[in-house]
């Protein structure tokens, strides 16, 4: 009897909880809803009560909601929601319902958004009819942020205006607004959101600057390259129209440079240069980025005394030693690939002699790596590494260039690997041979560029492989040759043929 009560009351529909009721005011209607803990196993159907002094309303209810009940704005009402199934029913705890403090307007209309640089003027009004106070709420992001920035509630009229401040110029932004009646427990909806863009303001930051001088030519004049980096969207304020370049010496003033982006070049003279860089949108200009350019003698005597470059998530890291004197303001550290023209980029360190690059590098490129001491916006000599990302076994042999050969003797000379087919530092070459069925083996330093072979047999074919290792593997040429026969007459002469690209044969 027990076992079957509980499959009974185990049965009986899930009592309606959590039931909320807000009156729109717009339709001076009732808007109720509720939540089910469990799913409904049963065919259930809901039944609402609304009671009062004066009248009872009975009717069903469907989709988790009652809507569309015709009430006063100043009425009091026992709500109840009674859920039946074939086993039984179960009723909601009696609601309360006072329609005044449950009143919930619609939601605002936004009706301009005024911008400067730096601000949003939001108006907004609210639907009519409503004859008590409100407070309102703003909300605002950058349109390419999810998180909302909220603004405090405020007292606000029918119709108001509010001005968000401290926006970052040239910027897009979402607003909206939602509104309550100060008696009132219930926000309105959301409002539409609308999209502005502040104003364009003078660009805050200085451009990054840096340069690479030329020597003095037969006339004594030197060719600086000036090179920068765009500024952010954030830097720019605005579109960037464009960039003037000033500079001067002690003697003489350079012709002002108009330049689009992001390099220039000037011709002076042997004497110390300061230049100055500026981006401009329509506005006005960037602060000035300042740079100096050391009289052609000058002698910095305190350069820095080691450079070490390490691979690390395909990028470097890269530590110095510090000059003696104390004098230098920061560092900059510049790296390109070691090919011509080398396009270079460089990041700025302070307090420090080491630093993460912040770039990605590609394996088998060698890149030059160096660091310059900066003393306040003048340069001093670098110091220059070369490094590997990673390497790989080169990615062709030595070229055959010339040979000479006699009848015993051979010379093999060689080209060296061009740097980007390198793939690694060159560590040495090597040649193999065999001469009577014995086998030479012979290792070459890395600035040796040619071969003689001794003691080899007249009137004989030989197989020589020359090949070129780095740390990560090898790669080589065959070179077949035929020494001069013996003989006694002018009419000798030797066979020689190269077969460029045979692969390495090891042994």
């Amino acid at each position: 009897m027990f076992a079957a009560y509980s499959r009974i009351i185990a049965e009986l529909p899930e009592k309606v909880k959590n039931v909320s009721c807000a009156f729109i005011l717009s339709e001076h209607s009732i808007l109720c809803t509720w939540y089910l803990v469990t799913p409904v196993k049963l065919d259930t159907k809901y039944f609402a009560v609304l009671q009062d002094h004066r009248m009872k309303k009975d009717f069903e209810v469907k989709n988790g909601q009652i809507f569309g009940v015709k009430t006063g704005i100043m009425e009091i009402l026992n709500i109840t929601i009674t859920a039946r199934n074939n086993v039984g029913k179960t009723t909601s705890d009696v609601l309360t319902f006072h329609s005044f403090p449950s009143v919930k307007i619609d939601a605002p209309k936004i009706t301009s958004v005024r911008v400067t640089s730096s601000s949003l003027t939001v108006a907004w009004q609210v639907q009519e009819g409503i004859h008590f106070d409100l407070r309102c709420q703003l909300k605002y992001r950058k349109t390419n942020v999810q998180q909302w920035t909220q603004v405090p509630p405020m007292e606000s009229q029918r119709e108001s205006n509010y001005t968000i401040r401290e926006l970052e110029p040239f910027n897009n932004y979402s607003v909206s607004v939602s509104c309550v009646g100060i008696s009132q427990i219930y926000w309105s909806e959301w409002a539409e959101e609308k999209t502005a863009k502040t104003l364009e303001d003078a660009p805050r930051k200085a451009v990054d600057v840096w340069q690479f001088t030329e020597s003095s030519d037969a006339a004594g004049r030197r060719r600086v390259h000036l090179v920068w980096k765009e500024l952010d969207s954030c830097s720019a304020q605005g579109n960037i129209l464009g960039y003037i370049v000033r500079c001067k010496s002690k003697e003489h003033f350079c012709e002002e440079i108009q330049a689009n982006c992001c390099n220039t070049s000037v011709s002076i003279t042997a004497e110390s240069y300061i230049f100055e860089v500026f981006a401009y949108n329509s506005v006005g200009n960037s602060p000035g980025a300042t740079l100096q350019i050391p009289e052609e003698n000058w002698q910095d005597i305190t350069t820095l005394k080691e450079v070490w470059a390490f691979p690390e998530n395909q990028s470097f890291w890269v530590n110095w030693t510090a000059p003696d004197e104390s004098a230098v303001s920061e560092y900059v550290v510049e790296w390109c690939v070691d090919t011509e023209p080398c396009t270079r980029d460089w990041q700025h360190v302070k307090n420090s002699t080491a630093s993460f690059l912040q770039a990605k590098f590609l394996p088998f490129k060698c890149y030059n790596i160096s660091v310059y001491p900066i003393y306040e916006s003048r340069s001093g000599k670098p110091k220059t590494t070369q490094v590997y990302l990673k390497e790989a076994a080169p990615k062709e042999g030595p070229s055959i260039k010339e040979t000479g050969v006699t009848k015993t003797e051979a010379i093999i000379k060689w080209e060296p690997i061009k740097k980007e087919k390198q793939h690694g530092f060159i560590l040495y070459y090597a040649i193999s041979y065999n001469v009577s069925e014995q086998r030479f083996f012979k290792i070459l330093n890395v600035t040796t560029l040619e071969y003689k072979l001794h003691s080899l047999t007249p009137g004989t074919e030989y197989i020589i492989n020359v090949k070129a290792v780095n740390s990560a593997g090898e790669s080589g040429n065959v070179v077949v040759l035929t020494t001069l026969y013996l003989c006694y007459r002018s009419t000798c002469g030797h066979q020689f043929q190269i077969h460029p690209k045979v692969s390495w044969e090891s042994g």
